[in-house]
């Protein structure tokens, strides 16, 4: 597609979107990735991750891969960014990198759910203007390994009058003959 197509598909999308109400869609300004035993994932904005308690207790490193502007290109903070849990009861932060764009989280191997936040400031300036990103923390169970035991309700009678099995006399059966 040139960029002449390129530059009409999008005065279209905004025109539809203007005439549909619906609104922009938003530049991400963090970008999150997460790495575990060997492999990351990347997403823009908010994320979910799942992990499986049989593979926890473990570490996980989450990093920001890097402030962009509206046009998607790098860009600087004013200060550290913050990551932050709402709950540690599952998860903590057991490292935070010198220039903030990463930590290290661990993970127990209890089923739960916790936000994890990351916050800077966007304002080179005196003022604050705040970025977040954040990203679910979900463990979750393993893959089932049994069914468990199998165990039998109570006997429901039939109604009627009906011939008991165990009264039958099968004359091919000899262990079925009445003594």
């Amino acid at each position: 597609m040139g960029k002449h197509q390129n530059e009409e598909c999008k005065a279209l999308r905004k025109i539809l979107r203007a005439l549909l109400c619906c609104e922009e869609e938003a530049t991400p300004l963090l970008r999150i990735t997460a790495q575990y035993k060997g492999v990351s994932f990347t997403a823009d904005g908010d994320i979910m991750t799942d992990f499986k308690d049989t593979d926890l207790p473990g570490s996980v490193t989450f990093k920001v891969s890097g402030p962009v502007d509206a046009k998607g290109k790098p860009a600087k903070l004013d200060g550290i960014p913050v990551w932050a849990l709402d709950d540690g009861t599952n998860a903590q932060i057991t490292e935070q990198s010198a220039d903030g764009l990463s930590c290290t989280v661990h993970l127990s191997d209890n089923p739960s759910a916790t936000q994890l936040t990351v916050t800077a400031d966007a304002d080179l300036g005196q003022g604050v203007v705040e970025l977040q990103s954040q990203t679910v923390i979900n463990i979750v169970a393993g893959d089932a390994v049994a069914l468990g035991n199998i165990s039998a309700g109570a006997v429901v009678p039939d109604s009627g009058n009906h011939t008991n099995p165990t009264n039958t006399v099968d004359p091919n059966n000899p262990l079925s003959r009445r003594r």
